[in-house]
């Protein structure tokens, strides 16, 4: 049975200047370009977030937001917006990283266990485990470093060559998820992406 029609989607990252090219932010640059092919501002603050209020995303009314918490606390967003805008969990699209995928690829799945990662954690605790959510390969390469530098590192040359790519078919992926529903979506999505995965990252330091 398909689930029902997306009414937000919400882009998991840290806010702050400093951390806004860093492999944990993955979320906040597709919800960033999610607003700008549909033609939306996310600058209202609201409900410890910033939001677009309800857009048109191709053709549906959509909710688009970037929790402000921290990434560690994206569920108290989560839930407040859930609960101002009476959004059902499973109407909810997260967009977040996923350490254990390798760079450029997709997961698309209609509920599950947070992973490891800290911002699904938050939001599992605060709303349940079922919504959906568009997981973001940044690599598996992490466990020669501390996961924390890791993805609070920024891409490596080589990443950047690729990022763009990358980032355009998240969009097209939350596009699909939208427009077409998830099933739809995760059929066509949840394969190797044509993006080349990039190699191994350098040890510098994250910030």
């Amino acid at each position: 049975m398909e689930r029902r029609a997306i009414r937000a989607v919400c882009g998991l990252g840290n806010p702050g200047e400093e951390y806004a090219q860093t492999r944990h932010n993955l979320g906040f640059m597709v919800l960033e370009r999610v607003a700008a092919e549909v033609g939306a501002r996310v600058s209202r603050k609201e409900a410890q977030a910033r939001t677009s209020g309800i857009a048109n995303a191709w053709g549906s009314e959509v909710l688009l937001f970037k929790p402000q918490t921290f990434m560690n606390l994206s569920g108290a967003s989560v839930k407040l917006i859930a609960a101002k805008y009476e959004i059902d969990p499973v109407e909810i699209l997260i967009v977040c990283d996923d350490a254990d995928l390798p760079f450029g690829r997709l997961r698309i799945r209609g509920s599950g266990g947070a992973g490891g990662h800290r911002g699904l954690e938050s939001i599992i605790a605060a709303i349940g485990k079922d919504f959906p959510r568009l997981r973001l390969g940044m690599s598996n390469e992490y466990r020669e470093r501390r996961i924390r530098d890791f993805v609070l590192d920024r891409f490596t040359k080589e990443e950047q060559t690729a990022l763009e790519a990358f980032l355009s078919t998240a969009v097209d992926a939350v596009h699909s998820i939208v427009k077409d529903g998830l099933h739809a979506a995760m059929n066509r999505f949840n394969r190797p992406a044509p993006v080349q995965d990039a190699p191994p990252p350098d040890v510098t330091p994250g910030t």
